[in-house]
């Protein structure tokens, strides 16, 4: 059995359990990784030693699903020596820049985007920071293992966290659909 872990944003005060958790739902062998609110600026401070504590929790061949911050905290944790092979990474809204190159320690990255999502559009203009605007505009850096998902074609909500919330069971049974698949799914 692939071992998931769940990555909650950076904005929440319940641990990620009415957004990124609600997938425990669906995924019930998931982990949810709670790592508490931090607040802007405890994402300047903190999001290093998340990434760590994410690499050495990760197992070989593991599927690491984040929102927003998490992204960003999982893209850190990629590059640490520690940090094993990666089967699967989803990105759902993810604040990182859009064209990173994650690195030759995951098979796959599925990344879904909505061009009305506010809060990741405003977190590019974030001065000295590793948010960007691939939740918006979707990847387009050098990886051909990196597959878009426009939120907006599969459940059609612009909130940041209409995955867990109104688009829930969409979201919720495309992705159970793509992390079944071998191929993308378009």
């Amino acid at each position: 059995m692939t071992n998931i872990f769940l990555l909650h944003g950076f904005n929440v005060r319940d641990g990620g359990k009415k957004t990124i958790g609600r997938l425990s739902e669906v995924l019930p062998s998931a982990r949810l990784v709670s790592y508490g609110f931090l607040g802007l600026i405890g994402v300047r401070f903190f999001n290093d030693n998340l990434a760590k504590m994410l690499a050495s929790l990760a197992t070989p061949d593991c599927v690491l699903i984040g929102h927003s911050n998490a992204a960003s905290i999982i893209y850190e944790a990629l590059q640490l020596e520690q940090c094993p092979k990666i089967k699967r990474i989803v990105l759902i809204r993810p604040a990182l820049d859009s064209n990173v190159d994650f690195g030759s320690k995951v098979e796959r990255v599925d990344v879904f985007h909505h061009e009305g999502d506010k809060p990741v559009f405003l977190s590019q203009f974030l001065p000295c920071h590793s948010w960007g605007d691939m939740g918006t505009e979707g990847y387009d850096g050098p990886n051909d293992f990196v597959f878009n998902h426009n939120s907006e074609e599969i459940f059609g909500i612009p909130d940041h966290s209409a995955f867990a919330g109104a688009g829930f069971a969409h979201f919720s049974g495309y992705l159970k659909r793509l992390l079944t698949e071998t191929e993308p799914v378009l």
